[in-house]
């Protein structure tokens, strides 16, 4: 009698109580382990990386602000060499390539401020990236679906471009899944990284969600025109050494451009000088 007494009031109160968490709608309850709930995965709270809507409308701005002169230059040189108009001609030429230079740049960059995105889900990341990756991205753009569980690598690396005249350091970073697809999320300026795409950050971030940890393979040397063009070539790894030799050649070479831009600025002030005495 006594046992049954005992047991009755743990039984109503079970009942009081209801069912367990997840077992009204036909779910099993959590695991519990020792008396306590069995941890569950981490929920990753959802990120998104994008440029700005301040980047967007100044770059669409410019861009329509200086098309219509780019537009007419063509026309421009067309008239002036059907009717052998000499004058001019050439520094028209030479102002038409640097406008189309710079609208091709702009082109570009506005393109990967509106298409440009990356989104760190809960079990996957989502990409649209141009398809051309380097310092300057292309125009075609390619969307990715990579869950976290297929990540095999996260892999970031610095690449140097040029030489002592103008060597360019940028920082690369990609993602490498189980099926060995490399898929390369972008490149920053170590000393002028992106607020909007940091990708050291997302790196870092993607990388926690996998459960890995961020391989750096140092320094290599690349060359511009084949990563521009998308061809395979070599990368030739460099010491820090090297790199410090580089700064160095460059810090001379820029100090001696600026020792010449200082001497033809003081020749032609002399010259007037002269001149103006003289008449």
């Amino acid at each position: 009698m006594s046992s049954r007494a005992d047991t009755a009031p743990s039984t109503d109160i079970a009942a009081m109580l209801g069912p367990r968490a997840g077992e009204a709608d036909g779910r099993p309850g959590p695991v519990v382990e020792g008396g306590r709930p069995k941890a569950t995965p981490t929920s990753w709270p959802r990120e998104v990386y994008e440029a700005g809507g301040g980047r967007k409308t100044a770059l669409s701005f410019v861009v329509l602000l200086l098309l219509p002169f780019a537009a007419s230059i063509a026309p421009m040189l067309y008239m002036r060499l059907t009717r052998q108009l000499w004058l001019g001609t050439v520094g028209l030429g030479v102002l038409g390539l640097a406008l189309g230079i710079i609208m091709t740049l702009l082109i570009i960059q506005l393109a990967a401020a509106l298409r440009l995105r990356i989104v760190l889900g809960e079990r996957a990341v989502s990409l649209r990236l141009p398809v051309a990756r380097g310092a300057t991205p292309l125009l075609r753009f390619k969307s990715y679906e990579v869950p976290y569980d297929e990540i095999l690598a996260v892999e970031t690396r610095r690449e140097v471009y040029g030489g002592k005249v103008a060597p360019v350091l940028m920082r690369a970073t990609r993602i490498v899944t189980r099926s060995g697809d490399k898929i390369v999320l972008g490149h920053y300026n170590e000393h002028d990284p992106d607020v909007s795409l940091p990708y050291d950050k997302i790196a870092h971030r993607i990388a926690e969600r996998a459960e890995i940890k961020v391989a750096d393979f140092g320094t290599v040397r690349r060359a511009a025109h084949q990563k521009l063009l998308g061809l395979v070539g070599d990368s030739e790894r460099m010491p820090e050494s090297e790199i410090e030799e580089l700064n160095r050649g460059h810090a001379r070479f820029m100090r001696g451009l600026i020792l010449v831009l200082c001497a033809l600025v003081a020749f032609g002030i002399l010259s007037d000088v002269f001149l103006a005495k003289g008449g």
